[in-house]
């Protein structure tokens, strides 16, 4: 597939799957951004690494609104007005249940099978 001209928003970009993602995404000609909450150096180690031209690096906190609209619009003024794609990569844990191990007892849970 030619994502030649093809801008792609990415967020939760500077590292791990959504690094992966933008490295895929330029190789095959898109002009992607590398946003990033906390990571910033990670960020700037990705957003190097990219094949091409026209990627942006930028600061984004998907928990705010304002920072989304900022990172947005400024993404659609760098790229002449249109964002053709989104990965909607960035995770958040607020009550953090997910960073929690789960035990489960297999010989006193109810069987399933």
């Amino acid at each position: 597939m030619d994502l030649k001209n093809k801008n792609i928003f990415i967020t939760g970009s500077s590292r791990g799957i959504g690094a992966g993602i933008a490295i895929k995404l330029a190789a095959m000609g898109a002009k992607v951004t590398i946003t990033y909450g906390k990571s910033k150096d990670e960020a700037e180690n990705v957003f190097q690494d990219l094949p091409g031209e026209g990627h942006l690096l930028l600061a984004l906190d998907v928990n705010d609104e304002d920072s989304v609209k900022e990172a947005t619009d400024l993404a659609i003024k760098e790229w002449n007005g249109k964002i053709d794609g989104l990965v909607n990569n960035a995770g958040i844990t607020r009550d953090q249940l997910l960073l929690r191990p789960i035990y489960v007892d297999l010989f006193t849970q109810p069987k399933c099978f």
